[in-house]
């Protein structure tokens, strides 16, 4: 099998294949990746800080406490790099309870948020969002583009990566935003990660289809984050 970003053959590694070209890692999902997301993701233990945060099926206000400071950064991140203004209209594929979309919401016209857990979606609707429950590639949106259209920590549980990063680009205006987790140790069993980036990988993948990549620390460690430009002159 060849490796999803840069086409050489992957290597058999324990539990996984491997691409010594790029660093790139690849687990099968071995059952309905999108289902699983939908259905299961985020009421598996451990898939949260503590049970304190999701009760019964709920958001609780501690989770999105939890992850202020975070998403503060992200929206100071693309402020920075002129990605957005107060005109601005977003989308945020993988969005997941809404914590990022209220925060972005303060210095943007508008979010549109896209998610597949039924848990996360309820929360990002109560929030007062307008949230599109489906797979990012069968979605279809309201607006034709978007000045930003950002993916954080997404791109690592979606099978059909390259697809998934062209729909990003064809749907914003000024560019993408993407992080990933790195460094992770792989699982035996399948927690929803199928790819497994490195600084490398993903960088190689932003460039088919960006005019300019700015690539940066990742907020969120240890990740890789990345910022692909649709024009050269933009930042």
């Amino acid at each position: 099998m060849r490796c999803h970003v840069c086409s050489k053959d992957y290597i058999k590694k324990d539990h996984h294949l491997y691409c010594v070209e790029c660093g790139h890692s690849y687990k099968s999902p071995k059952c309905d990746a999108t289902e699983y997301h939908v259905k299961q993701y985020r009421k598996n233990v451990g898939q949260y800080r503590d049970s304190e945060e999701i009760i019964n099926d709920v958001v609780q206000p501690v989770f999105h406490e939890a992850r202020k400071k975070m998403v503060e950064e992200r929206v100071a991140l693309i402020k920075e790099y002129g990605l957005i203004s107060p005109g601005s209209r977003c989308l945020d594929v993988g969005c997941g309870a809404g914590t990022y979309a209220m925060e972005l919401s303060e210095h943007v016209s508008s979010v549109m948020c896209l998610e597949l857990s039924d848990v996360l979606v309820n929360e990002v609707r109560r929030l007062g969002f307008q949230c599109c429950q489906s797979d990012f590639l069968s979605a279809s949106f309201e607006e034709s583009l978007y000045d930003v259209v950002s993916a954080w920590h997404v791109l690592e549980h979606v099978e059909d990566i390259e697809s998934f990063v062209r729909k990003m680009f064809e749907l914003s205006d000024n560019g993408v935003v993407l992080e990933v987790p790195i460094d992770r140790k792989i699982p035996t069993n399948y927690d929803g990660h199928i790819h497994y980036f490195s600084k490398k990988s993903l960088r190689k993948l932003v460039e088919r289809f960006a005019r300019k990549v700015v690539e940066l620390p990742g907020i969120q460690p240890p990740s890789a984050l990345i910022i692909g430009l649709k024009d050269e002159h933009t930042a």
